[in-house]
């Protein structure tokens, strides 16, 4: 390993534990523990043009394990032990968001710099993967994100993922969306540019 190589690792490092409040707790859902250190804050190199990288960080919110009371469906009051409470708001432990989070996100996310991403409005960008569900039929799993220069360490920028969920189908905004690659939508970020749809 040579000195950029930890150089490199070193800076990661720090921007890591820069953002360590950002991990979840274990949580019961059911009697069953969910383990969320999936999503831990992770950090990555991106290059947006030849000899130029950049860091960025990547931080989860709690809407990919779990959904709006508002749209819960049960007639019956929701079950206390089957919410969470952040200092926000309160949302419902989802178990199919939850799986599909370990099955799928944080993979997903580790792709992103070879992906091209949608375009949905200024400032929010999306990147769909197309997946079978149990019966056959084509149904995806969107994750959706925003990308923004960290005001802290100016070298760098913060990837949060806002939620990921399954959706059955893909409206015409989203399929006649622009497309734009990872590395493209990361230099606009870092340079103070803005991305139209």
């Amino acid at each position: 390993m040579g000195s950029t190589d930890i150089e490199e690792n070193a800076l990661i490092a720090q921007h890591v534990a820069d953002h360590g409040h950002h991990r979840f707790q274990q949580v019961v859902y059911r009697g069953n523990p969910w383990d969320l250190s999936h999503l831990d804050p992770f950090a990555f190199f991106v290059e947006i043009e030849q000899n130029r990288r950049i860091v960025v960080m990547v931080i989860f919110s709690c809407h990919c394990f779990t959904h709006n009371p508002k749209h819960d469906g049960r007639k019956e009051e929701i079950p206390q032990d089957e919410l969470y409470k952040t200092q926000n708001e309160t949302r419902v432990l989802n178990e199919e968001r939850y799986n599909l989070s370990k099955q799928l996100l944080l993979q997903i996310v580790k792709q992103l710099d070879g992906r091209h991403i949608t375009v949905a409005d200024v400032g929010r960008n999306f990147v769909t993967v197309e997946q079978l569900d149990q019966n056959g039929n084509t149904v995806y799993y969107g994750v959706f994100f925003e990308v923004e220069k960290s005001r802290h360490r100016g070298g760098h920028l913060i990837l949060r993922v806002q939620t990921a969920y399954t959706l059955n189908s893909l409206n015409k905004r989203i399929k006649s969306a622009r497309k734009v690659r990872f590395a493209v939508l990361m230099k606009a970020v870092f340079e103070g540019r803005t991305i139209r749809p």
